[in-house]
């Protein structure tokens, strides 16, 4: 596979963030598996950053 880098030499990495009704889910191009968090109508976008941020790295 071929792997893209930044201007310094660094891989890129991309993280993606699936905002669904029911979960938010959330997968690294670095790898580590694919997480998620309960959501619904009450959670509100500070909800969900509050959530993304309490996933542990890796």
């Amino acid at each position: 596979m071929m792997r893209k880098r930044n201007a310094k030499g660094a891989d890129l990495v991309v993280l993606a963030i699936d905002i669904g009704g029911s979960h938010v889910k959330i997968r690294s191009s670095a790898g580590g598996g694919k997480k998620k968090a309960n959501s619904g109508k009450s959670m509100g976008g500070g909800d969900m950053v509050a959530a993304v941020k309490r996933w542990p790295r890796g």
